[in-house]
């Protein structure tokens, strides 16, 4: 596959969105769609621009990605708190139930289903940041390379 049908590829990926907290509940902030590629590819007749702002662009997905790690573990905690409030309430009930019904009661409520994705959701966006951060760190990495290449030889071109 060339590199152009790579990229035309990638761009067509599915967006996901990292979530901010407003009073203390995680909602949409900042999407992220697969325009993001564009800025990961490096273009050999730009290497001065592209030397200017890759830093920038690692600490900007650093901070992105603090943020959903922050998300996901608010996540965490509000199902936690649910599944601990579930609890007892069962618990405490005139119904005596086991634990094994317990478990079976909180996994087969709408609200299990939908913290679950939402953490899912959240993890999904900390990872998927994590990775553009790791990308841009590799392209500050081969543009760091084709700088030396310059120095030593006088041809900054990218190889692979």
């Amino acid at each position: 596959m060339a590199l152009d049908q790579l990229i035309q590829r990638l761009q067509n990926l599915e967006p996901f969105n990292i979530y901010a907290i407003k009073d203390g509940i995680p909602e949409p902030w900042y999407e992220v769609t697969g325009a993001i590629v564009r800025d990961l590819v490096i273009m050999d007749q730009d290497l001065v621009t592209q030397v200017q702002s890759v830093s920038g662009q690692v600490a900007h997905w650093s901070r992105m990605a603090a943020q959903c790690k922050r998300v996901w573990e608010i996540e965490e905690r509000l199902y936690r708190s649910w599944r601990s409030r579930f609890y007892l309430e069962k618990r405490n009930s005139d119904t005596k139930h086991t634990e094994k019904e317990i478990e079976a009661l909180y996994r087969s409520d709408g609200m299990y289903t939908r913290l679950q994705s939402n953490i899912e959701r959240a993890e999904e966006a900390y990872e998927s940041s994590r990775g553009i951060v790791a990308a841009f760190q590799a392209k500050r990495e081969m543009i760091r390379a084709a700088i030396w290449r310059d120095r030593e030889t006088g041809q900054p071109t990218l190889s692979v």
